[in-house]
């Protein structure tokens, strides 16, 4: 079982779904993630069709959730945790009419809200332009509205 990328997807989902609030645990899911995305992506055995996309496209979506996550327990405060999370959003969401419009009804409160708090966070902080420009366009993307702090220089 450890040598099908599926397992190792379902793996990373139970760890986010039973340790939330767990840093470790959900560093040890990320693990886990990364590695069912890179064995599906490069796994030439597997065939190239519909389900193949539909279940990369679910792997992109729980990376998304995992690194979210970690982010909300981390305060935000290692930056490369926030740029892939960032990253992985897009990467999930930009690909994913589904998914996307599932954010965009709150289906799922808790990833929506750490999406959320996630755009909040750098768009009214100091992150670099590229970092903050990847937040505004997943708050347009998603449709999440966010107030900005007025920022003195």
């Amino acid at each position: 079982m450890n040598e099908n990328p599926q397992f190792k997807h379902q793996r990373a989902k139970s760890i986010l779904w039973l340790c939330s609030d767990s840093e470790s645990h959900l560093l040890l899911a990320a693990d886990y993630v990364k590695v069912a995305r890179y064995d599906t992506e490069n796994n030439p055995s597997l065939p190239e069709n519909d389900k193949l996309k539909i279940a990369l496209e679910h792997i992109k979506y729980t990376q998304s959730k995992i690194y979210g996550r970690i982010c909300v327990l981390q305060k935000y405060e290692k930056i490369k945790y926030v740029e892939y999370a960032l990253q992985y959003y897009e990467d999930a969401l930009s690909e994913n009419d589904i998914l996307l419009k599932s954010i965009k009804k709150k289906s799922e409160k808790s990833t929506y809200d750490d999406l959320k708090n996630l755009i909040i966070h750098v768009t009214n902080n100091n992150f670099s332009e590229e970092l903050t420009q990847k937040a505004i366009n997943l708050m347009c993307l998603t449709d999440i509205e966010v107030k900005f702090a007025n920022k003195m220089e």
